[in-house]
């Protein structure tokens, strides 16, 4: 298990499988509750290596309620987790694999909307399964049933993981071979702002830009975004230059990392034609005002109508 990270909940689930002999292809766990939310666990016994021929199997786990339908589209968790695969009768006879145990750096899977399950391909061998333990003198299935446990850890969602989850998002040049440099700035609003005009104003690589966030004119749905490089000259030759940047814009609750809304841009080339940058459907409103959630756990926003609004640069001059 992760031990850099604080645990904030554990919990347990056994879900025991009958019928080894006729079982299907694949299948699934009826769905549980753990670490306050919904799971399931996805199963395949019959995983074929395709070089040896063994018959191995799979498993996996689901999280259920991350959805836009459910309007927690903006939560994002650190979790940790071990399958064991055990005797009905026995807790002493079992396999147990915990997910990324064979990594170096040991990290927790992060769950959120685009990524809700994880599992261990290769668990185990099915012949393992029926062998019996020279100690106990039992086998893990046994009268043609087993259980599968699952123990699940949820972890603190820090700043160091909320930024990393950020650069995932950032589009990079790998050839550019001049000076780079990345930076996070971020700062407090009031939502109800946003409502007219909010200019931000911030330094990255040594260039001043302003961010404009104003309600979209044509589609009243969505906030609009706008970039703006505000001394688009070289710093010892004092004249126009050109400058390439890409950027990741997020909103997040105040008080959680695990909660926030982000977006990237692609690498855009600032020089004397192009000194700005828009994004006229950036978010839409119902994504970020709390009178149109329902969901209290996934508004980032706070009582007060406080959110943070951050921008990550990757500036090259």
């Amino acid at each position: 298990m992760n031990k850099k990270s604080n645990i904030l909940q554990e919990d347990f689930y056994e879900w025991e499988i009958e019928g080894w002999n006729v079982l299907p292809d694949e299948m699934s766990s009826p769905i549980f509750i753990a670490v306050n939310h919904k799971w399931k666990i996805l199963f395949y016994p019959k995983k074929r290596d395709k070089e040896t021929q063994e018959d191995y199997i799979s498993v996996g786990i689901e999280i259920l309620d991350i959805s836009k339908d459910m309007e927690t589209e903006n939560i994002h968790m650190a979790t940790d987790f071990v399958f064991s695969i055990r005797n009905s009768n026995d807790y002493f006879c079992f396999i147990a694999v915990g997910y990324g145990q064979h990594l170096v750096n040991k990290q927790p899977f992060y769950f959120s909307i685009n990524k809700k399950n994880c599992g261990i391909e290769w668990f185990t061998s099915k012949e393992e399964l029926y062998k019996k333990d020279k100690s106990y003198n039992k086998s893990i299935i046994e009268n043609n049933k087993a259980i599968l446990d699952t123990y699940i850890c949820s972890y603190e969602y820090n700043k160091e993981r909320y930024i990393e989850e950020l650069q995932s998002l950032m589009t990079y040049d790998t050839d550019e071979k001049n000076d780079k440099h990345e930076k996070y700035f971020e700062q407090e609003l009031n939502v109800l702002r946003l409502n007219n005009h909010r200019r931000i104003k911030f330094e990255s690589n040594n260039y001043k830009w302003k961010i404009s966030l104003y309600p979209n004119e044509k589609n009243k749905e969505y906030i609009s975004l706008k970039i703006k490089i505000n001394d688009l000259t070289s710093k010892e030759e004092e004249e126009a230059c050109s400058v390439s940047a890409s950027f990741v814009f997020s909103f997040r609750n105040i008080k959680r990392y695990s909660c926030f809304w982000a977006k990237g841009t692609s690498i855009i080339n600032f020089n004397e034609d192009t000194e700005e940058y828009e994004v006229a459907e950036f978010i839409k409103k119902d994504n970020l005002f709390n009178e149109y959630r329902r969901n209290t756990i996934n508004k980032l926003t706070d009582d007060n109508d406080k959110v943070m609004f951050g921008v990550l640069s990757y500036v090259v001059n």
